[in-house]
């Protein structure tokens, strides 16, 4: 076994922190390979990007491979500890206590209020293109994605918030690249301007919680769920302060990451309209112009095919950090104590042995008629391991639902003069606004 992967032996901060993450990691991995080591000081960084170390790090021993990194320590600041930031035994017993609000009645009502949101959305973009409008496609993602999330956790429309949750959500995920994360650690402004968009959407998220508490209302949403479960081994209920932090990570989480899945899918297919035109002939002849139903989704592969392959060139959840408790060996490499491991599926989404020509848009590489499922830890747009998102399934939903119901009603195109390319902050987002012209079908 070798002792060390190959790699810079030491880079300065000023080198880590002047140039965009994704650019970054990506440069090293395209210059060393699969498996990086870089140190900063004394500090000690692992790039992974094979499926074996994958399945070793988040699955074989994800118990040692913990949570304790600068990345969750800004998200605990923000969210406190919930599943998504806690470890251990906490966040076992907080998955059994939560599982349940993700079954069946959950996603139903989901969709329900996925529907109703887009068709307000399409109602939008009808005067669009009537009028000629052009669409400012993210963020017009991210207002649907808030608006569906916000009458599933809460029922209650956040829409009138988009644009001060907008702000208090931007602020946060820039501090994600390691330059703003650097500044807001030493500079009193940013940190200060950071507490208050915390503040903000912690203010906005207790005053929900404390009049669903007050009204007892039996609201068919996630808040309902949460507020009356119970750890099926101890009985126990969450507290109000329990319920924030998770109420908290579900809708930043929920909708920022969605909202960048749906934003590269629509830009992909203005990249190419002859999968859109396979994809938009599968949903004409399952749908018959009727709205989508979940009911309908089981019949629309070549639509999640193509949602597929739109998260691995675009996984929103681009890198994966984790902080090694205690010594280890991956299978070629040892790994010591105190390390900081980055299993990045940006990276591994295109490693050339399991994605044959990886940069190319195939959705038939997901099409399970005409293709063979990726090998084990080679796709990981919702993680591996017993710590794959739990919200896998609503948002895999509410994409499908989305995206069949707009082919149904328009063609789009990018307008003429746009550079389109990634920017790794917490999701992989579009560096620059994506500009899009729709027409009526």
């Amino acid at each position: 076994m070798q002792r060390r992967p190959p790699g810079p032996w030491g880079i300065l901060p000023w080198t880590f922190i002047s140039q965009p993450t994704l650019e970054f990691i990506t440069g090293l991995a395209g210059r060393y390979g699969e498996t990086v080591q870089f140190t900063i000081g004394s500090v000690k960084y692992f790039v992974l990007s094979h499926p074996q170390d994958i399945v070793h790090v988040l699955r074989d021993r994800g118990e040692i491979y913990n949570k304790q990194t600068h990345d969750y320590w800004l998200l605990r600041r923000l969210m406190g500890n919930s599943l998504l930031t806690g470890d251990g035994d906490f966040w076992r017993q907080r998955r059994r206590l939560i599982q349940p609000a993700f079954q069946r009645d959950q996603l139903a009502h989901l969709a329900q209020q996925t529907l109703a949101a887009t068709e307000t959305l399409q109602d939008s973009w009808e005067a669009a293109a009537v009028t000629a409008r052009p669409i400012n496609l993210h963020r017009e993602m991210t207002q649907l994605t808030l608006r569906i999330i916000g009458q599933s956790l809460f029922s209650v429309d956040l829409l009138g918030e988009a644009q001060e949750f907008g702000k208090a959500i931007h602020l946060m995920n820039g501090t994600s690249d390691w330059g703003p994360r650097f500044l807001l650690s030493v500079i009193p402004g940013l940190n200060y301007r950071y507490q208050r968009a915390a503040q903000y959407l912690d203010s906005v998220i207790q005053s929900l919680i404390d009049q669903r508490r007050k009204s007892g209302e039996m609201v068919p949403d996630l808040l309902t769920a949460l507020v009356h479960a119970r750890d099926p081994e101890t009985g126990k209920a969450l507290s109000d302060r329990e319920i924030r932090n998770e109420m908290m990570t579900l809708l930043l989480a929920g909708h920022d990451t969605s909202a960048t899945h749906l934003s590269w899918t629509l830009w992909l297919l203005t990249q190419h309209p002859e999968e859109a035109d396979i994809v938009r002939q599968e949903v004409d002849e399952v749908l018959q112009q009727r709205p989508p139903t979940i009911s309908d989704l089981a019949r629309l592969p070549k639509l999640r095919a193509l949602l597929d392959e739109s998260m691995r060139l675009y996984p929103p959840v681009w890198a994966i950090p984790r902080f090694t408790s205690q010594a280890d060996s991956l299978p070629k490499y040892a790994v010591q104590r105190g390390t900081y491991v980055l299993v990045v599926p940006y990276l591994v989404h295109r490693h050339p042995e399991f994605w044959p020509d990886p940069e190319a848009f195939r959705p038939a590489r997901f099409d399970r008629a005409v293709s063979p499922a990726p090998a084990v830890g080679s796709y990981i747009p919702f993680g591996f391991g017993p710590r794959t998102c739990v919200g896998a399934a609503f948002a895999t939903t509410e994409a499908q639902l989305i995206v069949a119901a707009l082919l149904q009603r328009f063609r789009w195109e990018l307008l003429p003069g746009q550079t389109v390319r990634p920017v790794g902050y917490i999701t992989l987002q579009p560096a620059q606004d994506i500009w899009l012209r729709v027409y009526r079908r």
